[in-house]
């Protein structure tokens, strides 16, 4: 029995987890995640690496993510201004952690309304 109602949630999302993902796929894609560096591809800056998308972008950051955190979306919008690239950036303040994509639905909706109602 869970003496905190957190257990209870990390308890339903590992279930949830192993079930839908096989553990040594997720170990290799974590590791590919963690060592992936477009820049490094690309002369060794971002804004090289970016120079060749032609699309509107459309970023939105949480302010307690830790596995994308904000700096990384306002390094990446930077670039994209640094190339004259035309980008939207949109810094939610919540607690959820890296979470939030999920529990912030609301307020993602008219944000992505929005810059979709554009043209």
């Amino acid at each position: 029995m869970p003496e905190f109602e957190i257990e209870s949630y990390l308890d339903h999302q590992a279930d949830s987890f192993v079930r839908r993902f096989d553990a040594n796929t997720y170990l290799r894609l974590s590791r590919a995640l963690t060592y992936f560096d477009l820049a490094r591809q690309h002369g060794g800056t971002l804004a090289e690496a970016l120079a060749g998308v032609e699309a509107r972008t459309l970023l939105i950051a949480f302010s307690s993510d830790w596995l994308y955190p904000p700096a990384a979306s306002i390094e990446i919008e930077q670039a994209l201004r640094e190339t004259g690239k035309p980008v939207d950036f949109h810094l939610i303040d919540a607690p959820y952690g890296h979470d939030c994509f999920l529990l912030e639905e609301a307020r993602q909706t008219p944000i992505v309304r929005q810059f979709l109602g554009r043209a």
